[in-house]
């Protein structure tokens, strides 16, 4: 079982922490596997970062730690437009395709989107100063280059150009639709 496969929440404190399971330990009691317990933490927020010239980026110590400790060092990266890098631990990732996996293969949604994730996807390692490599073609289509923000999507990350967001934030607000929708889904 790998960390993210079973993520069941055990228990809410009053601070708000929730516990869930993260993976097994490998061992085996009479009633089965022992499972070690952590605080179950989200990726949010975000952190400036750089992209070098050999396309690698430092992921940011907010959430390298969590990441590292909860999921370890191997990567999906990949996109849905080609115009962000999407940053998915793989054990993340692994669950993620499980559940694309149960769909027909001749499922047209599900042709396309694998079409775009494994044209731009790569598995990657994070080294050990913390950089992720982007993959050459999502590098070049992106053009995400210099500075670039990784904003934090609960589960995984994403990678996006600085000033491109930030000018794409300011053209797109959050309109009353949008809230509407949220407050169907959210209360």
């Amino acid at each position: 079982m790998t960390a993210a496969a079973d993520r069941r929440i055990l228990a809410v404190e009053k601070s708000g922490h929730q516990w869930c399971i993260v993976g097994a330990e490998g061992l085996r009691g009479p009633t089965g596997p022992f499972f070690r317990v952590r605080n179950m933490e989200r990726l949010r927020g975000s952190a400036e970062t750089t992209v070098d010239e050999k396309g690698r980026f430092k992921v940011p110590a907010i959430f390298r730690e969590e990441i590292e400790e909860i999921w370890g060092t191997e990567f999906f990266l990949t996109s849905i437009t080609g115009t962000d890098v999407l940053v998915y631990p793989m054990p993340v990732w692994n669950v993620f395709e499980e559940k694309i996996a149960t769909l027909p293969v001749v499922h047209r949604a599900r042709a396309k989107f694998l079409e775009r994730f494994n044209t731009f996807g790569q598995a990657a390692r994070m080294d050990p100063q913390g950089r992720l490599l982007i993959p050459s073609l999502l590098r070049d289509v992106s053009g995400i280059d210099g500075e670039a923000l990784v904003l934090g999507q609960t589960d995984h990350l994403k990678l996006v150009d600085k000033t491109k967001h930030l000018k794409a934030l300011k053209a797109s607000t959050l309109t009353d639709e949008d809230y509407d929708a949220l407050s169907r889904h959210l209360l």
